[in-house]
């Protein structure tokens, strides 16, 4: 069963059958159906609808609500009549499906108005040697799109159209780690998969490890080091909001859960590296810029300045605080703006962590009679 969420609505489809479900908290189910039987193995929402795709088929199928499907028709093109989709992201206004042969994507858009797809096949030809890679999972995030292969091969893409390549870690330097699934939320791209039975630093495997590993752009990867040792097929993010055993956080912290193919999981805490922009004058500096904050934290982040010419320490606090907005990732910009008169406006309870300075603090009294201002 692989399940998504949007518009408040779970929504699950079930490989192999025509059979989905859809609940609105997660616990209470009702019964669906797709419009056909299909190996259905992904789904995402964006856009205001739910798309899944089958590995079996060139139809897709769309949901507007998360309770009744249409199907919609993937397009074919390369050296095979069907394509085996593998998975679908959402980003930018535009759906970007992966298969997992013949480096191809197909790119689509919905029209609400007409409700009518438009699909183009794109060739992800990122590979020095043009092979056929075994591309295996796609996500949205940071303003992009990034497809991994099975084999720890990268492709980012902007626009969905046209690739750039990466290359994922390997846990030993050298032999392939077997990538099943990757994932984004709050500024991170998480990869996990299993070993593939490999030979990892002359050691023979069964599958089973605790690598894994992140990236802030899908370009560059951090490995990582799970709490336990399982085959990981698939990794996913919340934020829960109940009471927990684990006195090392609290209600509502950002969690990953990864689970594999025997119904085990690790609880996953980690987030994203804060980056700023340092002001320097006259050889001082003046002030740090944070054009993202960071995110995940389970204690105060450090900060260290190295200054070969230092001859007086700055002092320097960081703290951190819960509903801090940053950068956002644009799902979809939008269209026909004016450029003068364009504005966006974001509501609700935050705050600005700005510290004073000087001695004096400046009050501005305003009336209803400009006169006694």
């Amino acid at each position: 069963t692989y399940p998504s969420l949007g518009n408040h609505i779970f929504v699950a489809i079930r490989q192999g059958s025509a059979a989905a479900a859809s609940s609105t908290d997660g616990i209470n189910w009702t019964a669906r159906s797709m419009p056909a039987s299909r190996q259905w193995n992904s789904s995402t929402y964006g856009g205001g609808l739910f798309l899944a795709v089958a590995t079996n088929s060139n139809s897709a199928a769309y949901s507007l609500n998360g309770t009744s499907w249409t199907t919609t028709t993937l397009p074919t093109f390369g050296d095979s009549t069907l394509n085996e989709w593998v998975d679908v992201a959402y980003g930018k206004n535009r759906y970007v499906v992966l298969a997992n042969s013949g480096n191809t994507a197909a790119v689509g858009t919905y029209n609400s108005t007409l409700d009518t797809w438009s699909w183009s096949g794109q060739i992800m030809d990122v590979v020095a040697d043009s092979s056929a890679k075994d591309w295996v999972s796609i996500a949205y995030g940071n303003n992009r799109f990034v497809a991994i292969s099975s084999t720890g091969d990268v492709a980012y893409s902007f626009d969905g159209a046209d690739w750039l390549p990466a290359t994922m870690p390997s846990q030993d330097g050298s032999t392939a780690h077997n990538w099943k699934k990757i994932r984004y939320a709050q500024g991170v791209f998480f990869a996990i998969g299993d070993t593939g039975s490999r030979t990892v630093g002359a050691d023979i495997t069964t599958g089973i490890t605790n690598f894994a590993a992140t990236s802030f752009d899908g370009i560059v990867w951090t490995s990582r080091t799970l709490a336990s040792t399982q085959s990981w097929q698939s990794v996913a993010f919340g934020t829960p909001y109940k009471d927990t055993k684990d006195s090392t956080v609290g209600k509502g912290t950002p969690t990953w859960i990864a689970i594999d193919n025997s119904n085990k999981f690790n609880k996953i805490h980690t987030g994203a590296r804060a980056l700023g922009r340092v002001t320097i004058a006259s050889g001082v500096i003046s002030n740090v810029k944070l054009w993202d904050p960071g995110s995940g934290y389970t204690e105060g982040p450090s900060c260290t300045f190295v200054d070969p010419n230092n001859n007086r320490d700055a002092r320097i606090e960081c703290r951190t605080g819960d509903g801090v907005l940053a950068q956002p990732s644009w799902l979809n910009r939008g269209l026909g703006y004016r450029t003068i008169s364009t504005s966006v406006t974001i509501t609700g309870n935050g705050f600005a962590d700005i510290i004073p300075s000087g001695k004096f603090i400046t009050c501005l009294l305003y009336t209803s009679d400009a006169a006694d201002e």
